[in-house]
This record gives C-alpha cells, structure tokens and sequence, in this order.
C-alpha cells in the first residue's frame, strides 16, 4: 500500500521541532553557466541535524514506533546503514532513550561511522558482498532482539522523507521541476508521492551514478532488481544500495524518470558547490546538480522548466578525501 499526502503531513508535524527547515539558496553563476533562463533552487540537506536528510525519516520512525511499542526501551533499534541513515537513527533513539545499532560495511566512510558513533551508535560491521548484506540483519536481530528499521522499507521513514517537499512546497511554490538523488528509493518515494499529490504538474527525476546496476533497470523493468556486483563510485551513500520493492512502487506510480550522471560529473558538481557557493556536499548529494551541469540532460528534461529544485541529499564527507579530490581535479584541468 502506497503512503498518503497526510501521512507525509502527520509526520511533519511529528518531527518538525526536531529538526531545521533547511534554506533553499541560488547560484546565478550556475544559472548562467549551465542553465541559462531559469531559476535553479538547491535544497540544502547538508544543512540538516545529523548531515543528511535521513534524520527526517529515522526521526518518524522511532518516535511513532516508541509511542505505540514503549517497551522497546529494553531492546533498542536495529538497522543496516552506509552511514547517514545510521546517524540520523541513533540521534532519534538518543531522544527517546533507545539503544542503537547500525550494521555497516566494511568499506563504509570512517568519517560516516565516526557520526553514528557521536550520536550514540553501537556499529556492527560485516564484510563486502551482497550475500553478507542480506545476512546481517537476520543474524543480528537474533543476537540483539532489536527492532529493525530501514530507510527505505518503513512506511514511516519514507513519510519522513517526504517531509523535504512540503518545505520546497513552500518555499518554492513555483517549482516545476525536482531532482532527487536516489540509491535505495526512499527520498524519491517521498518527495515524489508529495509532490504529485499536491500538484501532479510537477516534475519529478530521480539521479543516479552511470555504474549503477540498480534504479534505472528497476524503473524500466517495473521490478526491484537486486544487483550481483557493486559497482566502484565515488558516490559511496548508493554504492553498496539497491531500490527497496516497497520504494519503488512509489517511484513507478509518481516518478517521470531516472537520470544517470558519471562520477566525473559528481566530482565537478562538488568543485562548483564548494569553490562558487562555499557549500559542502558528499558526492551522493552532488548527483542532482551534476545533471544540470550536462547539456544533453538539461535539454531532453528540463527545456520547458523554469524553476527547478536540486536536492543536496548530505554532506557527510571527509574534508581530507575531498581536499584529495579537488587537487586530482585541478590537476587535470591544468594538464
């Protein structure tokens, strides 16, 4: 069963006080450079409490799930994370007293683990592999007896997710355009379900890595493929993610398509971001604006658009493996 326009409202006003409106700014040196003629909006989930939009969808989670289960206190949550939803799990069991545990792989950001660790997090780690990805939880559900919640599965988290649109809605009421990075499904779930049920004129694109095995096979194929490999990206919050069933029925009723960038693409949207508009994103994030960079994109999607809305997904990045990445590039714009 799909979520509703007020489930998504009912989580706002669930987790609201809990979290920042993050600012919607402009660039007019993008616009010039990449979109002339219209008004690009880059919604800024790096800004949010725990780095990452994830805290919205973790936050309605526990919260609903305490209200109507409060003797999970003895137990805690459980869930499987490359970092960010990790984090903004453990900082919403932290508000209401839970233990939390985040399984993680081994090829998960120190930096990303160092977060969850801050908010409280107990981190399991687990080896590369699908095999091992898909036989974590089960192992630890039964070692701990903790409930699992997971970013894109819960009907609550995707709510929360959704909650990202009703403050585009409002801050950008003009919007007709809305371009969503996506790796399990759950933001665009949400963004898209709110989006089309306030006004269905609204476009709404998922982005994803061009390596990826994952989103735009599923959307085209109607069905929730699971990839056998991982891909190698810089784009490590979808690296190891593959679009949830329940996620995707979301994303085939109310997305109008998939959009695939390079992570040569990911990597100049993060130059641009920092170097022009003093913002800090993690590759992840930069996908939505590295579309926009693309001529051949812009023209096939968004020529009749004039407002368009660029999620900045997160920012949890470690600032020495960035600072590694903008000297590799300035490099090869020099040579």
């Amino acid at each position: 069963m799909l979520i509703t326009i007020k489930d998504i409202e009912d989580a706002h006003a669930r987790i609201r006080e809990y979290l920042h409106e993050t600012p919607v700014l402009t660039s007019s040196s993008f616009e010039k450079e990449f979109t002339p003629g219209k008004r690009v909006h880059f919604k800024c989930e790096n800004f949010q409490k725990t780095g990452s939009f994830k805290a919205r969808g973790a936050l309605n989670s526990v919260i609903k799930l305490h209200a109507e289960q409060p003797n999970l206190s003895s137990k805690g949550v459980l869930t499987r994370s490359s970092g960010n939803f990790g984090a903004g799990l453990a900082y919403a069991a932290s508000l209401v007293g839970l233990d939390c545990h985040v399984a993680c792989p081994v090829s998960c950001s120190p930096f990303k683990m160092g977060s969850i660790e801050k908010y409280g997090g107990k981190i399991h780690l687990y080896p590369k592999g699908w095999e091992s990805r898909n036989s974590i939880i089960p192992r630890l559900e039964a070692e701990l007896g903790a409930y699992t919640i997971f970013a894109s599965v819960e009907p609550a988290s995707v709510s929360g997710h959704g909650t990202v649109a009703l403050e585009i809605l409002n801050q950008v009421p003009d919007v007709d355009a809305v371009i969503v990075p996506s790796g399990s499904g759950g933001l665009l779930a949400g963004i898209s379900t709110a989006m089309k049920n306030k006004n269905n004129k609204i476009k709404v694109y998922g982005v994803e890595h061009d390596t990826s095995l994952n989103l735009k096979n599923s959307f085209q194929l109607g069905e929730a493929i699971q990839p056998t490999e991982r891909r190698d990206t810089i784009c490590d919050g979808i690296s190891n993610t593959s679009v949830t069933p329940f996620a995707l029925e979301h994303i085939l009723e109310y997305v109008d398509d998939i959009i695939q960038v390079p992570d040569t693409g990911a990597i100049s949207a993060l130059v641009f971001l920092l170097e022009s508009m003093k913002i800090m994103t993690e590759p992840t994030a930069a996908l939505a604006a590295a579309a926009l960079m693309q001529p051949e994109i812009v023209k096939k999607y968004f020529s009749e658009c004039q407002n368009i809305v660029v999620v900045l997904t997160g920012g949890n990045f470690d600032i020495l493996k960035k600072l590694h990445l903008l000297g590799e590039t300035q490099t090869k714009i020099s040579a």
